[in-house]
């Protein structure tokens, strides 16, 4: 058997990993079948509506896990899962950062936009070099003396951060308001999509040109109007794909 099922629908283990993603799941234990793969690398339940970390105890082989965009206020329910590399916790609703104290092989965290106001809890993650927090409500930076390998650490805008805090971070290679975790993402996610749909409006209206026999005038003024209809729709198709997607 390489399929787990969730409401009766199966989702395929393929090369060690598994994705349900934008599901509805609330409750992990929903997945049926995913005790019988002990040996599974990656699992990726994001945005979802799961509210608590459980039955994830036989995945000791994960390094790979992504639980952003859910419900989750606490962590816990991953002492077991002493192989993980990745932790991906962004976008949910936590508000301290615990229950990691076992993780000691865990080198990238996310807890971008949750509730967090304290840094703490860190003390055992010595192999940790990337931790993200941006979009939280931290005004005091301490916990991370102790994280020798720590290279990258996005706390996202330092405005709310007092001087003295934002002398400590110049010690660490941070990303702070101009180059942080979603600034420059999204830049960069923002310039591929525009050259994508110019890239598309130029080949619809080229090729309607060229059936149709149209001049050049009537090329630039289809290529703006697809443009236009592209730039504002495509997110929609995107998303709706994404909804009614199998």
């Amino acid at each position: 058997m390489t399929y787990v099922y969730f409401r009766e629908k199966p989702y395929q283990v393929k090369k060690g990993k598994l994705t349900i993603k934008n599901k509805g799941i609330s409750n992990i234990s929903e997945i049926k079948g995913l005790e019988k793969f002990p040996a599974l690398k990656e699992l990726d339940l994001s945005d979802n509506n799961i509210s608590e970390i459980s039955g994830l105890d036989h995945l000791g082989n994960l390094y790979n896990l992504n639980l952003s965009n859910n419900e989750i206020t606490e962590i816990k329910g991953l002492n077991n899962l002493r192989n993980l590399r990745f932790l991906r916790l962004d976008f949910n609703k936590i508000e301290e950062i615990k229950g990691l104290e076992s993780l000691k092989s865990i080198m990238t965290l996310y807890l971008n936009g949750n509730k967090i106001n304290e840094l703490k809890g860190l003390d055992n993650l010595n192999n940790l070099n990337a931790l993200y927090l941006a979009g939280n409500n931290i005004t005091e930076v301490k916990g991370i003396e102790n994280l020798h390998n720590l290279k990258r650490f996005d706390i996202g805008v330092t405005s709310k951060l007092p001087k003295e805090e934002v002398k400590k971070l110049k010690k660490v290679n941070i990303r702070t308001k101009d180059e942080g975790y979603f600034g420059k993402r999204f830049a960069k996610r923002f310039m591929w999509y525009c050259i994508g749909v110019t890239i598309a409006s130029f080949i619809i209206a080229a090729s309607i040109c060229v059936i149709t026999e149209r001049p050049i005038i009537d090329f630039w003024i289809m290529f703006g109007y697809f443009f236009v209809i592209l730039f504002i729709f495509s997110p929609l198709l995107l998303a709706l794909g994404k909804v009614y997607g199998g």
